[in-house]
């Protein structure tokens, strides 16, 4: 079975968009094409710097090969 890891951004000066309207979006994708979630991660900041702690988290767990594909929602469409 494939397991994907979920990331869901916005930043501190978005309005409208929060990471709690984009993750049901992305748990659907995962369930639609039977994907096992590992986990999700979620961030409240800027995307102007690859510093953030959990975008850091993401990219260390891929490189451990802890899933196979990462789901990102981006905008309005998933991919």
């Amino acid at each position: 079975m494939t397991t994907v890891a979920l990331y869901a951004r916005v930043s501190t000066k978005d309005k409208g968009q929060s990471t709690e309207n984009q993750l049901p979006e992305l748990r659907r994708f995962a369930q639609a094409y039977g994907y096992t979630v590992y986990r999700e991660y979620v961030e409240h900041e800027s995307g102007g710097t690859g510093k953030r702690s959990e975008f850091q988290a993401l990219f260390a767990d891929a490189h451990l090969r802890r899933f196979d594909l990462e789901a990102i929602q981006i905008g309005s469409y998933t991919r």
